[in-house]
């Protein structure tokens, strides 16, 4: 049993030594591995959880973007990537918009603000509006500039 162990580690060392003696150009080609300027930059973004309000709004980072309305109320996912905001429900990304250079900005876009208005239209009733009508039909009474001279 000890003669088979010391057997087996002898040899686990020598295929150990023979692969460090190897040269590093014969062993990039034999474990493919991809090149270090091939290699796609890995991007981290940290999405935090926002609800969207029911003007179809999103609040990240003092500033309010718009998202379609059928979110309202809904949580959605905000981060920001290389100056873009992305908004995120569940695995589709619902809006995308450029990120607000100060604080308090409000970045929308015009199809989500349409939508809205078409929205709101549907559920607002104006009320009915009298028409006025001026009819120029009536005579106008006249006097004549001797009575007035006649007074004075």
């Amino acid at each position: 049993m000890r003669k088979r162990c010391i057997d087996c580690l002898t040899r686990r060392i020598h295929v150990c030594m023979a692969l460090r003696s190897a040269i590093p150009r014969q062993r990039f080609t034999e474990e493919t591995l991809t090149p270090f300027a091939d290699a796609k930059p890995y991007r981290y973004c940290d999405p935090v959880n926002r609800t969207v309000s029911n003007e179809s709004m999103v609040h990240y980072r003092g500033s309010r973007y718009s998202v379609p309305p059928p979110y309202a109320g809904k949580t959605v996912a905000v981060a920001s990537q290389g100056g873009m905001i992305i908004v995120q429900c569940g695995d589709m990304i619902i809006a995308e918009h450029r990120q607000a250079l100060k604080a308090g900005q409000c970045i929308v876009n015009k199809t989500h603000i349409a939508e809205l208005w078409k929205l709101t239209e549907q559920q607002v009733q104006l009320p009915q509006r009298s028409r006025w009508h001026i009819d120029f039909s009536e005579a106008v009474q006249t006097v004549s500039l001797q009575v007035f001279e006649e007074m004075a």
